[in-house]
């Protein structure tokens, strides 16, 4: 089913990458920093060059003449998930900041960020709900197997794209919600306390001072 591959895609691409980057400590980060050409990339982990990669790549992969040749071609079909794993993460880094990211994009930032991350994926379920035809061709003889239309089928891939988005996007507001709350609470206490406002803006990034 249509539906179910998208339900694999969405694992790869936001569920694992997110787990991934909330798993990595000091130790694992270290020997891949010590690499020049990892470095190198890390400009990659950049909101305003990572949440363009990711739409880019979820719009490519969703071009059906691409997507029907993913599934005909198992080599391409492992390209496809490995770029959709590689977008995931580059999409989460700026949030979940394994590594510190530009001093600009605060909290308030990100949850923008991820209102554009929700946005994103409720066009493209509109687009499996409302398109009135079967995008691809490949969906149509699976379905009837499972007693759904291809058209039904696609419209439940639409809907797995928006609830995932959904509780991923809002989650990750509401979280951010409590830390700008956090936030907030720490800025005053330390300007109450006669702190240099340069520092506090860095305790304020970092939640503690140096």
């Amino acid at each position: 089913l249509f539906a179910v591959h998208m339900l694999q895609h969405t694992l790869l691409g936001a569920i694992a990458p997110l787990l991934i980057l909330l798993g990595l400590t000091g130790p694992i980060l270290r020997p891949l920093l010590a690499s020049h050409r990892v470095r190198r990339l890390m400009f990659l982990t950049h909101p305003f060059v990572a949440f363009p990669l990711w739409c880019a790549n979820l719009l490519v992969w969703h071009i059906p003449v691409v997507y029907d040749a993913a599934l005909a071609n198992d080599a391409l079909h492992a390209v496809e998930h490995g770029c959709v794993m590689g977008a995931g993460l580059l999409l989460w880094a700026p949030i979940v900041e394994p590594l510190p990211g530009p001093a600009w994009f605060g909290t308030r930032l990100k949850v923008a960020y991820m209102a554009g991350v929700w946005f994103v994926g409720l066009i493209s379920a509109n687009v499996f709900w409302f398109s009135g035809k079967v995008i691809y061709p490949h969906s149509i003889e699976p379905a009837p197997l499972f007693g759904v239309s291809a058209l039904q089928d696609q419209g439940d891939a639409g809907t797995v794209m928006m609830v995932t988005h959904c509780l991923l996007a809002f989650g990750a507001v509401a979280v951010l919600f409590f830390r700008q709350g956090a936030e907030e609470q720490l800025r005053q206490r330390l300007l109450e306390a006669g702190i240099d406002p340069t520092r506090v803006e860095r305790a304020e990034r970092t939640g503690h001072m140096e």
